[in-house]
Order: C-alpha cells, then structure tokens, then sequence
C-alpha cells in the first residue's frame, strides 16, 4: 500500500489529507458565516467575535480504490480562534467508514508539531491556542463515498 498526501490551501489555512491506499480522494470546502453580535442569524457578517464555520468534505472518485485510514489535518485559518466543542463529522449511513467516539479527534497548540492539547473556552467560547484539528476516520472509504469534517471559528 502506498501513503497518499496531499497539500492543498483552505481558506486562509492548510489541509493534509492521508489515506492507506491508492484512492484518488479529493478535497473541497467551503466556508459560511453563520452568527454575529449584530445581525444574529440573518445574513451575518464576518465582523470581529463573528463565528464562521468550515466545512471540508473529503470524497472518493467512482470506480476507484478504496481508501483506509483517512486523516484529515486541517489549520485553524488566521485571524480567528478556534470554537471549541464545534467539530462534526458527518459520516453516510450506508457508508463503511467509522468514526469512533473519544479518541478520533486531537488538537494542536504547536502548528502540527505535537497532538496533545486540550482546548479551553474563553468568554466566546473559544481557544486561540488551538492551531490545528486531525480528524482520523476508520473503516473503508470506497469508490464513490465521501465525508465531511466541519468546525467553526471565531473572528477575531
């Protein structure tokens, strides 16, 4: 099996994506902002202690590979602060891919170097310490099935 890893830049950050396997996943994404102080919900501004959130989906082409141990690293884009508790996985029902509760989801202080913090929220309900998210998806990724890995953040 080889190890598949590609580079791309997201929204102000950087995504890794690695799979074991040959699998030609692919990455888009997007990014919305949902609240801010001023216009609540309705057509919210990305103004400072807004919360904008990302979504990146990661799919696998038809008719290829199967893809195994899918990790998505993803930076928490400049000028915002991480929303703690805010990361959702979205997985297909009829998918064969896990995610499994606890374990499956770490955070890093140190741009990627260590994977050991715990995030603690301020008075917005963030932590600007938080620099990058790893997400690791069990399970197979086969042909033609994707899943999202959303999380917000707070403009500073």
């Amino acid at each position: 099996m080889m190890n598949l890893r590609w580079l791309l830049l997201l929204l102000g950050g950087m995504v890794v994506l690695s799979a074991d396997a040959e699998a030609a996943l692919t990455i888009s994404n997007a990014q919305s902002t949902v609240w801010d102080s001023e216009n609540k919900f309705v057509l919210p501004k990305a103004i400072p202690g807004a919360r904008v959130e990302y979504v990146v989906t990661v799919s696998n082409a038809l008719f290829q590979s199967t893809a195994r141990n899918v990790t998505v690293t993803d930076a928490i884009p400049a000028k915002t602060k991480f929303y703690v508790g805010s990361v959702v996985v979205t997985i297909g029902l009829l998918s064969s891919l896990t995610y499994p509760t606890g374990g499956a989801l770490e955070y890093s202080r140190d741009n990627g170097a260590t994977w050991t913090y715990t995030p603690s929220a301020d008075s917005e309900g963030a932590d600007v310490n938080v620099t990058n998210i790893r997400v690791k998806v069990g399970g197979s990724q086969v042909a033609g099935d994707s899943f999202t890995v959303a999380f917000r953040a707070v403009v500073k």
